[in-house]
């Protein structure tokens, strides 16, 4: 049975990786990684660093929406026929 969940967890994660959205966010997360530190990542350094139990759990939800695009913000609302205005800030 163990055995039969950690398959389960790796296809998962694998699928869970493969977003073009968050593939994107993480590229641009390792250039600036390696322009600000001086030093290369991996994808899975950035993932455990989401959570680090430092973190309280607000932030750290924070974190891994902006790496998803799962703020409900700009291109969000395009999609959605009646809420299109919504995309950009009114008052900006």
């Amino acid at each position: 049975q163990r055995t039969f969940y950690q398959g389960i967890r790796e296809e998962k994660t694998k699928a869970l990786t493969d977003h073009a959205s968050a593939k994107n966010k993480l590229n641009t997360i390792k250039a600036a990684a390696c322009d600000i530190f001086g030093r290369s990542v991996t994808d899975a350094d950035i993932w455990n660093s989401l959570h680090v139990k430092d973190f309280l759990p607000r932030p750290s939800q924070f974190l891994w929406k902006c790496v998803h695009n799962a703020h409900k913000v700009g291109s969000y609302w395009t999609h959605i026929p009646e809420c299109g205005d919504r995309a950009t800030c009114q008052d900006c």
